[in-house]
């Protein structure tokens, strides 16, 4: 009787010894079943994340950047003096943020608020940046949406990237932009349009 007692008591220890070693809680009612699935789970393949603790947490909220507007960069296309004025009726979006402008001569690879000689831009009939004069190796401009003067060296390589925001000036539907210049060299516009 004593002999059957310490048999079954090592049965139900290594089964309890198995299932601890798998990690497993096994009911201390249910002693059999318990070492049976213990032994049938360690028998089965482990999935790559089996052990809760070592789990990452794959539902935590991760932040997310807001997305940036889309933009997109028109070009308008450059012109020699004898074909101006330019106009150029441009449709834009209803959901557009932000509207920006800049000149390029042909060949040049950057964008600049040089307006050229004698350059003048309207957008839809009214001036945003006009010709003043020569001084000193360049030109001086006169801004009118911000209603200041600004100079220009020709030589001298100007910033990559400046544009100038005339969003104030944009109306629904079709903008219709007015640009006329008086250089040999053929110069155009850039649009640059943010959406929302």
């Amino acid at each position: 009787m004593k002999r059957n007692i310490r048999v079954a008591s090592l049965v139900v220890l290594c089964g309890f010894l198995l299932a601890v070693d798998d990690r497993n809680i096994v009911c201390g009612s249910d002693r059999a079943s318990g070492i049976l699935s213990s032994i049938r789970r360690r028998c089965r393949p482990k999935p790559t994340c089996c052990r809760p603790r070592r789990c990452y947490n794959f539902l935590q909220t991760i932040p997310v950047e807001p997305a940036r507007p889309a933009m997109e960069e028109r070009d308008l296309g450059t012109f020699h003096s004898h074909d101006a004025p330019k106009r150029w009726n441009i449709h834009l979006p209803a959901n557009v943020s932000k509207v920006e402008v800049a000149f390029y001569s042909k060949g040049q690879d950057y964008v600049t608020l040089n307006a050229s000689f004698a350059g003048v831009l309207q957008l839809n009939g009214h001036h945003v940046i006009g010709f003043r004069g020569s001084r000193g190796g360049g030109y001086v401009f006169h801004n009118y949406l911000e209603e200041k003067e600004y100079f220009v060296h020709r030589k001298q390589l100007p910033t990559k990237g400046q544009f100038l925001d005339v969003t104030s000036l944009i109306k629904p539907g079709t903008s219709e932009f007015l640009y006329f210049h008086y250089t040999r060299t053929p110069v155009g516009l850039k649009v640059r349009v943010h959406i929302k």
